[in-house]
């Protein structure tokens, strides 16, 4: 048996929400009103700004993470971090994983 659903069906599927996820991911700065036009001239999908507010909400994007997330972003520092970087070969490079970054966490 399927559990019943109430209510009506989300105005974004899945593969809509991705996409807004993604511009949001490339960047954080958007407006609702730019993301709303977004999603009508790639998506063919007209919805109000509080829908996409709404949904950014349920995928647990908030306005203060967003800021944070364009507030750490400096175009300059990425720029210059580029050029530096690119002197090495890959195979001269190592990566570590951030996932349990903590911004309460004083720096190590």
């Amino acid at each position: 048996r399927h559990p019943r659903v109430s209510g009506r069906p989300r105005a974004l599927n899945y593969s809509d929400v991705h996409h807004l996820l993604e511009l949001i991911k490339q960047r954080p700065d958007w407006f609702l009103d730019e993301l709303q036009h977004l999603l009508k001239i790639n998506r063919f999908i007209s919805v109000h700004y509080t829908t996409i507010y709404n949904t950014l909400g349920r995928a647990g994007i908030s306005a203060m993470k967003l800021h944070r997330v364009a507030q750490e972003h400096n175009e300059d520092l990425c720029i210059d971090y580029m050029r530096k970087m690119a002197q090495y070969s890959p195979d001269e490079l190592a990566f570590l994983d951030e996932v349990h970054k903590n911004d309460k966490t004083p720096q190590r």
